[in-house]
């Protein structure tokens, strides 16, 4: 006969490795794994599940001898439903609780192209339901719903996907919107957005927690500290420091320059370069008088940003940029947005990758 056994603590399963009547095998089963207790053989093609005999028409008799008379067949379930899982639920009432079953995972909304990257890096895409607009790479992202701007958020567009985890950047807002959510029952767990390394490894740990993929973040946050390591060591070697203005927007007449607190100081700064823009923090217009005592040697922006606007030659024609070394030179360099800004795991090719074309700008 084949022997119905339980994980527990009462997940139902065939076993048929081992026939039951066989000398010794019930003794060698609770010595190899005493956890599957639940259940036992008994004769007559019946089995023992969670102190209760099962037949071919259900439940034959329960706790203390206590016959039970229902048949599986009245719940519209067959013998074989039974039998091959199709009534886990049932067995977790009989069995006086909740049934435990391997668990698909929470499903996840994820506000934040970085913290998306690592989802995907830690291999738990499959749990994600929807992402914000700056989730665009890998360009699987780019294909699941969408929630909006990570900024202007919308819970109505959050809560149509039914997400039991929403996993969002502290920049993320409105507070009025993350208060919806969670007052919905929903876990919200905000992570920091730290321009830094250590903060990148804090957020691989922390979302590696928070979808069940903890040892892979721990392999990840080992992974991508080597490669910072080499990235680093190779920065400190290098002779140059430019002086960099990083411009932000997609009307390039009406772009921002980067000051000190910002993702692109910090990046300017893992990268050996020197932000040409002082002596205030955050975003600022831009404008001619600023540009041209800047004295940029390089200007950075994103390749989205440069697309939009004509490319290097539209950047180049705004009014000041002439006057500049940058300008003179004709050096621009752009990187994609979420390299460039996203602090997601692939943070150490970023910064190689800024490194090295800044420096091949300087000898254009």
């Amino acid at each position: 006969m084949r022997r119905l056994t339980t994980a527990h603590p009462a997940a139902a399963r065939f076993d048929t490795s081992e026939g039951v009547n066989e000398p010794g095998v019930a003794e060698r089963r609770a010595q190899r794994d005493p956890i599957k207790t639940q259940s036992t053989a008994v004769p007559n093609g019946t089995a023992r599940i969670c102190n209760a005999e099962w037949g071919p028409l259900g439940m034959m008799s329960g706790h203390g001898g206590f016959v039970h008379t229902f048949s599986a067949r009245l719940s519209g379930l067959s013998r074989r439903d039974v039998l091959t899982g199709g009534a886990a639920s049932l067995f977790g009432v009989l069995c006086g609780g909740s049934l435990a079953q391997a668990s698909p995972g929470p499903r996840v909304v994820s506000i934040g192209g970085g913290i998306t990257e690592i989802v995907y890096a830690l291999g738990a895409q499959s749990l994600l339901v929807g992402v914000d607009t700056t989730s665009t790479f890998p360009a699987a992202a780019a294909r699941l719903p969408s929630v909006g701007y990570a900024r202007q958020l919308s819970a109505e567009g959050i809560l149509a996907l039914t997400p039991s985890l929403v996993l969002a950047t502290a920049e993320a807002g409105p507070p009025a919107v993350l208060q919806q959510l969670r007052g919905s029952g929903i876990a919200l767990q905000t992570l920091d957005a730290d321009h830094r390394f250590e903060g990148l490894i804090a957020r691989i740990q922390a979302v590696g927690k928070a979808t069940g993929h903890a040892d892979a973040a721990q392999a990840l946050a080992a992974k991508t500290t080597r490669d910072w390591s080499q990235v680093q060591r190779d920065i400190a070697a290098a002779s140059q420091r430019p002086r960099v203005l990083f411009l932000m927007g997609f009307d390039i007449a009406r772009m921002m320059v980067a000051g000190q607190g910002t993702a692109a100081q910090a990046m300017l700064d893992y990268a050996g370069a020197r932000n040409a823009a002082q002596g205030y923090g955050g975003y600022k217009p831009l404008t001619p008088e600023a540009l041209i005592a800047a004295r940029p040697d390089v200007l950075l922006t994103t390749r989205q940003a440069l697309d939009a606007g004509g490319g290097a030659a539209g950047l180049l024609r705004q009014p000041g940029m002439a006057q500049t070394p940058a300008g003179q030179a004709r050096r621009v360099v752009a990187l994609d947005t979420m390299l460039l800004l996203g602090f997601g795991p692939r943070l150490p090719l970023a910064v190689q990758t800024l490194h090295r074309d800044l420096v091949a700008s300087l000898s254009a």
